[in-house]
């Protein structure tokens, strides 16, 4: 990532600068939550006084996205159930979504693309929240929503500019971050910090939108600095993982096995987390008032269907900690083995495979001696990264794709056809 260049930093905050500022109600709230003094009664006077903000916040606590069973008609009883950190979190976000999600002219990016991924980021997080115990849920769903608020500054505010940045990532394959800093001579990341700061948004939010690309390399940031950090880095690969949305580019980027180290996440709970993003993402489809089209791929369920009678060898030089490929395969409801080199047996080859997947050069040459007939492919041939080391650059929706049309080419064979005839 690029060193950052403040003339240029000035220069984009500059033409900024009619960017609207928070609504008061949400200033004084925030200052109502920071001290240490108040009460749920001192809360429920600042947003009584503002007729819209009431609104808002009913509108929030009444939402699929909570599902309470009664309806809740008072803002102190929201206050009450939500809670001071609930309420605010939620509110602030909805408050920026509504300032941020308007039509300008020579905008470039997809709005509802932008913000179903941003939102899948947002319902991710606070599933990983969860799961690693996180104390503010809601935070980490807020720091999701809002993690790529850059970009959208970018395009409202600088958009002729921005327009190359597109062109740079759909044209010459580069990642938003590496196109963002060619253009601008500063990235999304950047900007999204500056832009939380004119608002005075929470520390961890700020922390959360600058280091999301760079979870565990940024010092001078404390404990719960970096846990909000890593969440909001998780969350966004599975969202590119699962398609939801679109966030300017499809690339994955960095993987760091430390973050899930740190986690402990194991393959299949990372996959639990995935398989229940969508379903998360529904629930707060209404109280963003977007479409309930979640931006999966199209003819997602059906694939996953066909799909699950699929059986797949994944074969690596040495398992580890988190596999791209595999949690892409396997979130489009393929059955995958994973197995590594050295612990490799012929005899699980009996299971009845459709297709062996590898990043070994030596595995192909020890089959084909042993004359295995099962399809046989490299998966930096077909991991869609422009012949990048796959652990550094994956595109995780053209490695389904490209898959699932080499197990269909495959398939539709009457013989299946020997190791040396198969595409390598």
């Amino acid at each position: 990532m690029g060193k950052l260049n403040d003339k240029k930093l000035k220069l984009a905050i500059d033409r900024t600068k009619d960017l609207p500022p928070l609504p008061k109600a949400i200033s004084k709230m925030l200052a109502v939550v920071n001290d240490e003094h108040s009460a749920a009664k001192d809360l429920a006077d600042v947003i009584s006084k503002d007729p819209a903000f009431t609104a808002k916040v009913l509108r929030i606590v009444n939402s699929a996205f909570y599902g309470f069973s009664e309806k809740i008609s008072t803002v102190t009883h929201a206050v009450v159930i939500l809670g001071y950190q609930n309420i605010k979190d939620m509110a602030l976000g909805l408050s920026v979504f509504e300032i941020l999600n308007k039509k300008a002219d020579g905008a470039v990016l997809d709005k509802d693309r932008f913000w179903q991924h941003s939102l899948g980021c947002a319902s991710a997080a606070r599933l990983i929240a969860d799961y690693v115990n996180y104390p503010v849920p809601e935070e980490a769903f807020v720091a999701g929503l809002l993690h790529d608020v850059g970009k959208i500054v970018f395009d409202l505010y600088l958009g002729k500019d921005f327009c190359k940045v597109i062109d740079f990532v759909k044209n010459e394959g580069m990642g938003m971050l590496d196109a963002e800093e060619k253009v601008f001579g500063i990235n999304h990341t950047q900007l999204g910090e500056q832009v939380a700061g004119k608002w005075n948004l929470p520390r961890t939010l700020k922390a959360a939108i600058r280091y999301h690309h760079q979870p565990l390399s940024s010092k001078g940031l404390g404990v719960f600095d970096q846990g909000i950090i890593s969440i909001i880095y998780l969350a966004d690969i599975f969202c590119k993982l699962k398609g939801v949305g679109f966030g300017g580019d499809e690339v994955i980027r960095e993987i760091d096995s430390n973050v899930w180290s740190m986690f402990n996440l194991s393959d299949s709970s990372s996959l639990r987390i995935i398989l229940q993003i969508d379903q998360e993402v529904r629930k707060a489809y209404s109280l963003y008032g977007l479409s309930e089209k979640v931006g999966f791929i199209e003819g997602d369920e059906v694939f996953k269907g066909e799909n699950s009678a699929k059986r797949i060898l994944l074969i690596e030089e040495k398992l580890s900690p988190i596999n791209i490929c595999w949690l892409a395969l396997s979130a489009e409801g393929y059955y995958v083995k994973r197995v590594d080199l050295e612990n490799f047996d012929f005899n699980i080859l009996d299971l009845d495979f459709n297709l062996v997947l590898t990043d070994s050069e030596k595995i192909k040459k020890d089959l084909t001696v042993a004359g295995i007939s099962i399809p046989l492919a490299k998966v930096d041939k077909y991991q869609g990264s422009n012949g990048e080391d796959f652990l550094v650059s994956t595109r995780p929706r053209d490695f389904v794709k490209n898959i699932r049309e080499l197990l269909e080419k495959e398939g539709g064979n009457k013989q299946i056809p020997r190791l040396n005839e198969t595409l390598v």
